[in-house]
């Protein structure tokens, strides 16, 4: 009969060779990378690798294409990445930013995103931040570092930002009004800060670096501006030396009595007789249709015969995009086209 194996021998089972124990840890770092990405993407941050593992599987990743390296040890799933907005791009790197380094205080426009307001494309990169100024290190590329010895700060949804007043005001500084003006009407809009509160904030400022550029644009501030777009173009006109004559005129609908209509900028001709310039954007076409639930060319159409009821009354329209806000040529062409001239001008030579 043949020998029965012993219970030691009964006992022993097949181990796994090198190549199941390093699939065996791939598959767990997979899923661990899927899994924080996940959460990353729920919490509006890019990922951080948490082992070298992770680090070397994102990087394949990265060299497959179906993972972005969104700067150095930061990751984001490519097709989550792309799907996001310039703005988005940049609140989820200063949150990320912040939480790496909590020596940092996210300022200025990476700031405004993250307490909410609204930023114009152009300058939502790159992260600024601020330190204290025996600290802070060296930025690296796509960030801007600022030094200052008293910092005023909140923590907004777990990040350290500078105060919205503070924002405001920074930003009011740093840059050109058009881009500014978009950040101030959008923060005195939404409620985030008052006019009082960043007058005071500029009272206890006296002589400070750009706090005249910061009354300037506070002054000009107005929370009538429904969109970023109507805030820039309205600085952009501020710049030419166009008078503004009022934010969103309400006009009758003389063919619907009860039902009016507004205006985004009202400018005057020449002649004294009102000039409306409206800015046009996918965004706002889209936001309108939505709130009457139709779809957005119905709501174009709509549009368009809205400004026929304003032109009965004599207003003529005149439009531009989004992105021509800050063509300053090409406005100051199609306002000179309805005979509107910067102020102190009267025709064409302006």
């Amino acid at each position: 009969m043949p020998e029965k194996p012993s219970s030691a021998a009964g006992s022993q089972r097949p181990q796994p060779g090198p190549t199941t124990q390093t699939a065996a840890r791939q598959a767990s770092h997979a899923h661990a990378a899927d899994r924080h990405l996940d959460v990353a993407e729920r919490r509006h941050l890019c990922l951080v690798a948490t082992s070298p593992g992770e680090s070397r599987l994102l990087r394949r990743g990265v060299q497959a294409g179906a993972i972005t390296c969104v700067r150095r040890g930061m990751f984001s799933r490519t097709g989550y990445w792309e799907q996001l907005d310039p703005c988005e791009r940049a609140l989820h790197m200063a949150r990320t930013l912040s939480l790496r380094h909590r020596s940092w205080v996210i300022s200025h426009a990476s700031a405004a995103l993250v307490h909410g307001m609204g930023v114009p494309y152009r300058i939502a990169s790159p992260i600024h931040f601020v330190t204290h100024s025996r600290g802070g290190g060296r930025p690296g590329p796509g960030l801007v570092h600022h030094r200052c010895d008293a910092l005023e700060w909140d923590v907004f949804d777990g990040v350290q930002a500078t105060s919205p007043v503070r924002t405001v005001c920074d930003c009011a500084a740093a840059y050109p009004l058009p881009d500014a003006l978009a950040i101030a009407d959008s923060a005195l809009r939404s409620g985030i800060v008052t006019r009082e509160q960043l007058e005071a904030h500029l009272a206890g400022r006296p002589g400070s670096r750009g706090v005249a550029r910061s009354r300037r644009v506070v002054a000009l501030a107005d929370s009538r501006a429904e969109s970023g777009g109507e805030s820039v173009a309205r600085g952009t006109l501020i710049e030419l030396g166009y008078d503004i004559n009022d934010l969103q005129l309400v006009v009758e609908d003389l063919e619907a009595p009860g039902r009016t209509h507004r205006l985004d900028i009202v400018l005057g001709d020449s002649a004294g007789r009102l000039v409306a310039l409206e800015v046009d954007g996918r965004v706002k076409y889209e936001r309108l249709a939505e709130a009457e639930g139709i779809d957005s060319v119905e709501m174009m159409m709509r549009e368009r015969q809205r400004e026929a009821r304003v032109t009965a009354h004599g207003i003529p329209v005149v439009r531009i995009s989004g992105k021509d806000v800050y063509d300053k040529d090409l406005i100051k062409r199609r306002l000179a086209a309805y005979g509107v001239y910067p102020q102190g001008t009267n025709g064409p030579s302006a």
